[in-house]
């Protein structure tokens, strides 16, 4: 990794790290003008062309379409970012005020528990929190810091967005991925104990044999890192997949539950309805996924 790209983006990431604590406590309105204002300043800017590529090619859209969406995404990353020092704060009264359930899966609760399949999207961390509120013990399987390549600019954020969104996970903790073997062990473990474990398998890990279990989103094929999947098969635990998005307009997030599969179906069934649901999301709103970046 060049140096100069390694050090412009701890550099934003330090500076917008300090806006975002000095708006800890300011009205959302204010973070929403202020985001609007920086957005330009986050660190993805760096990466906007391969952005903006993965969105021409995906979606077969020209030049300015895709720089469109690329600029309201930048400001998603940005608000989210600007929230994460208020997670800590939420309770049942705030998410009756500011978010939208909308459950398509037939009665399932957290405290069932479940593996709940999600994306890269700016504040996933937030709906671990939710599905905490709702009774569940949460598990999110994430990579530990330690593992980014830009830690000295990233590890002081995300520190603070770990500590603020654990409060909510009612005994629960985030799974960090340090060794892959580890971390799925013990999301098995605690799937195995009725929790919720939350995990992102939405990113094309590379060139697969052909007969590895995949799907197509806009007519790629996707191969993830799923192991998380086949432990849940193996212990015919629910699959719920939940999308989350922020609207800066209304200012109030909006949840999607829709469940996959109980007991018995196969890896390539779990992948198709994932990958469905994500396509079927992004014909809606292109701009919150942050996998455009890596779509060749």
């Amino acid at each position: 990794m060049a140096d100069a790209y390694h050090d412009a983006f701890v550099a934003r990431a330090r500076r917008l790290d300090r806006v975002a604590r000095w708006l800890a406590r300011a009205p959302e309105w204010v973070r929403v003008a202020v985001a609007r204002r920086l957005c330009h300043l986050h660190p993805f800017e760096l990466d906007g062309e391969s952005y903006r590529a993965g969105l021409r090619r995906g979606l077969r859209i020209g030049d300015d379409a895709a720089q469109a969406l690329w600029r309201r995404y930048l400001l998603r990353e940005t608000l989210g970012l600007f929230h994460t020092r208020g997670y800590g704060r939420i309770d049942p009264r705030w998410v009756a005020h500011r978010v939208r359930i909308e459950d398509h899966t037939g009665g399932w609760r957290p405290a069932e528990g479940a593996l709940v399949l999600t994306y890269h999207v700016p504040e996933w961390h937030l709906l671990c929190s939710l599905l905490g509120l709702q009774g569940g013990i949460v598990y999110p399987v994430a990579m530990a810091p330690e593992t980014s390549p830009f830690e000295e600019g990233i590890r002081g954020y995300l520190d603070d967005l770990h500590a603020a969104t654990s409060r909510h996970f009612r005994g629960g903790d985030y799974l960090f991925v340090r060794d892959g073997g580890h971390a799925l062990a013990q999301a098995k473990a605690r799937l195995r104990e009725g929790a919720v474990v939350v995990a992102l398998i939405d990113f094309h890990i590379g060139d697969q044999p052909a007969g590895r279990a995949s799907a197509h989103l806009y007519g790629r094929r996707m191969c993830p890192r799923a192991g998380v999947v086949g432990a849940a098969l193996e212990l015919g635990r629910p699959i719920v997949v939940a999308s989350l998005d922020f609207d800066p307009e209304s200012r109030h997030y909006r949840v999607a539950l829709n469940a996959v599969a109980a007991g018995t179906v196969t890896m390539a069934g779990v992948l198709d309805a994932y990958f469905g649901y994500l396509e079927s999301w992004l014909r809606e709103r292109a701009d919150v996924w942050g996998g455009w970046r890596d779509f060749k």
